[in-house]
């Protein structure tokens, strides 16, 4: 296993447990349990309880690390480490690449900077550092990105997009097949001249709505992730950007790819047949 982290700052550092490497994992917990809130109750005289509700609480992981070198080289690697695991930069991503070559990636923060151990084999300096890193959003996410555009797409894409990617079919429907562990937000985007756009999850039964004009110049942006990533914004051609909460529908949802295969819906009042959707998702897994 290989991982590797990287801070809010861009800064970053590679684990492996290679016994040639200079950054080594000892052990490490937490990559696969996650704790659970069981929510019950009970009515009197009841035997047991009824379940309500079951929800997967925040991941915590412990990481046992070990940094070899000489004197020298272990004051600079432990000002390294100090400096990328610095709790106040907030969240980084954790990638993890297992032996079969799976790669994983979570967002999460140091809970405490390393706790750092020397001791000394051989006339070879060893920094035990016994790490901890808490994940708010529990769930690993999938390295590649995917998307499935929508709509006359062919020939309209601009460069430069990023891989790795996957792509999906054309046309006003699409089928996703989401084969993660837990349901997955969905970033849209809608590209002009479109008026009162809609995409339907004809699965779920749920769909978002615009209720106003799209021109031809501008994009519509909109993002079903829970907390500061979720957005819906309108995009002007020089990169200017207004809130639209204010035209969604309200009886619209802010939908979730659930697993197994979704099928989408793109539609609007009027520019459908000009109008493009890239639909861009990552999928999500409980434990690797």
């Amino acid at each position: 296993m290989r991982i590797s982290f990287t801070n809010a700052a861009g800064n970053s550092v590679v684990f492996s447990e290679g016994t040639r490497h200079m950054y080594r994992i000892r052990s490490r917990e937490g990559l696969s349990h996650i704790p659970t809130d069981l929510q019950s109750q009970r009515a009197p005289n009841q035997n047991g309880a009824t379940l309500i509700n079951q929800l997967f609480e925040p991941r915590d992981m412990t990481f046992d690390l070990m940094i070899l070198g000489s004197k020298q080289e272990q004051i600079e690697r432990r000002r390294l480490m100090n400096r990328i695991f610095n709790p106040l930069l907030g969240e980084g991503i954790l990638h993890v690449v297992l032996d079969t070559g799976d790669e994983y990636i979570m967002s999460c923060v140091a809970d405490g900077t390393p706790n750092f151990i020397q001791d000394e084999v051989q006339g070879v300096f060893i920094q035990e550092a016994p790490l901890d890193l808490f994940a708010p959003d529990p769930f690993w996410r999938s390295v590649r990105v995917s998307q499935t555009p929508m709509t006359a797409y062919l020939g309209l894409w601009t460069f430069p997009f990023s891989f790795p990617i996957e792509f999906g079919q054309t046309g006003d429907f699409a089928y996703i097949d989401n084969d993660g562990d837990v349901p997955c937000p969905i970033t849209i985007e809608f590209r002009g001249p479109a008026l009162n756009p809609r995409i339907d999850n004809v699965t779920t039964g749920e769909f978002i709505q615009i209720n106003r004009e799209i021109s031809a110049t501008q994009r519509l942006e909109i993002n079903t992730a829970r907390g500061r990533d979720k957005k819906i914004e309108i995009v002007d051609e020089d990169g200017t950007r207004q809130s639209a909460w204010g035209w969604i529908n309200p009886e619209s949802s802010l939908f979730n790819l659930v697993p197994g295969t979704n099928e989408i819906n793109y539609s609007a009042d009027e520019g459908a047949d000009e109008a493009t959707v890239i639909i861009t998702y990552q999928k999500r897994y409980v434990g690797i």
